[in-house]
């Protein structure tokens, strides 16, 4: 963090270490000990400067975020304030600083760029590892309809056996017994036929449903 002192028009820099190149990490921090800094409407900008290039961030109740773009490079920055009143379109009031300088250190980036990339290794890696959770993702969904696909075919298989079952009943000469689903037989000879017939465990004859009688 930056931390810079505002009294007036008077700016101090704290005694910090900043190394370059690094991207969306430094923040500042301004700390007013004057209230002019802090009048109603106060819009205030820190500015940083190396050669040709230019680095202009809002400070937010007295915050610079990560978010600001203050990136910097190695080298020695100019570095001052300034604090603007608008109405509308037109200027009110401008505050401005003298000047400080800020040295930033080299970093351990040797090639140039914000941030180290990736080695090819790590790369393939996370690829390998991307295209695993998709296809884990897709075997879940499959998985899902599957379940349901298989879920509707029982319910219609099951379905179709109990007509089948009870249409081959029918034909047997069997009714279903509504208590537990189960078929039984129906006897519909005569009473002598029943006499000489061998009785089975599961046949209601419908002599006995009948009250007796037959030729």
């Amino acid at each position: 963090m930056i931390t810079i002192f505002l009294q007036g028009q008077k700016l101090t820099l704290a005694q910090t270490v900043v190394a370059a190149d690094s991207v969306a990490y430094l923040t500042a921090r301004l700390i007013y000990k004057t209230a002019d800094w802090t009048a109603d409407g106060l819009s205030v900008w820190a500015h940083f400067r190396l050669g040709d290039t230019q680095i202009d961030a809002e400070a937010v109740d007295g915050e610079i975020g990560t978010d600001a773009g203050v990136n910097l490079t190695a080298g020695v920055w100019t570095v001052w304030i300034t604090g603007h009143v608008y109405e509308g379109a037109a200027l009110i009031q401008r505050i401005t600083t003298e000047t400080a300088e800020l040295t930033v250190k080299e970093s351990g980036v040797t090639d140039g760029a914000p941030l180290p990339t990736r080695s090819f290794g790590e790369t393939i890696l996370g690829e390998v590892r991307d295209i695993y959770r998709a296809v884990d993702e897709t075997l879940d969904e499959a998985g899902e309809k599957i379940d349901e696909q298989l879920a509707d075919q029982n319910a219609a298989v099951e379905t179709r056996l109990e007509q089948n079952e009870e249409t081959v009943a029918a034909m047997l000469g069997k009714v279903k017994n509504e208590r537990d689903g189960s078929f039984v037989k129906l006897w519909a000879g005569s009473e002598a036929q029943y006499r000489t017939t061998t009785k089975a465990a599961d046949t209601i004859y419908l002599v006995d449903l009948l009250g007796g009688g037959g030729t």
